[in-house]
């Protein structure tokens, strides 16, 4: 019996040892993609993510990355997997709602879940300029217009630019 619980514990402590080792290399490989993505190189970046999430898929800043790049190269699909991927991780990273809201508006998709995640983010972190902007931007299309000249104002004083704009055309 001891044998087995001996073994059982040397088993353990081998596996947390090979785990720590993977993370610590996905964190390598993590830094490489960003230093990829400052060197202008998208494609090798989201090569380095790639390899960063294959070697620790726990990391919401690994998928964040990621998903960045690939809505730097216009993966708007594949971008939106990866914010979708954030959230799952980290459901109070208002980043990963707003760039999802705004992957959708780029895309030309108006809907309710685009309006969802931008007040998502709006709820998670009320700073956010660009999301007012972008839900104002929805209900407009949407022909609400007095809705979105109030998201417009409110980040028109956030000084969004624009935001200004959109406001002094559109609304009174």
């Amino acid at each position: 019996m001891k044998k087995i619980v001996y073994s059982l514990i040397l088993f353990s402590i081998i596996i947390s040892i090979s785990c720590n080792r993977h993370k610590k290399q996905g964190l390598v490989f993590y830094e490489g993609g960003n230093a990829q993505v400052k060197a202008g190189n998208l494609i090798n970046a989201i090569v380095y993510f790639n390899k960063a999430i294959a070697l620790d898929s726990t990391k919401a800043d690994f998928y964040m990355a990621r998903a960045n790049a690939k809505l730097s190269i216009v993966d708007y699909t594949g971008a939106i997997a990866d914010y979708t991927k954030v959230i799952h991780l980290d459901p109070k990273r208002a980043e990963a709602y707003l760039s999802r809201g705004v992957v959708k508006v780029y895309m030309k998709d108006f809907s309710t879940e685009a309006v969802a995640d931008l007040t998502q983010a709006i709820q998670l972190n009320p700073g956010l300029a660009n999301a007012y902007y972008n839900r104002g931007v929805i209900k407009y299309v949407q022909h609400d217009l007095d809705a979105a000249c109030v998201d417009w104002k409110k980040a028109a004083d956030m000084g969004s630019t624009q935001a200004i704009s959109k406001a002094k055309t559109y609304c009174k």
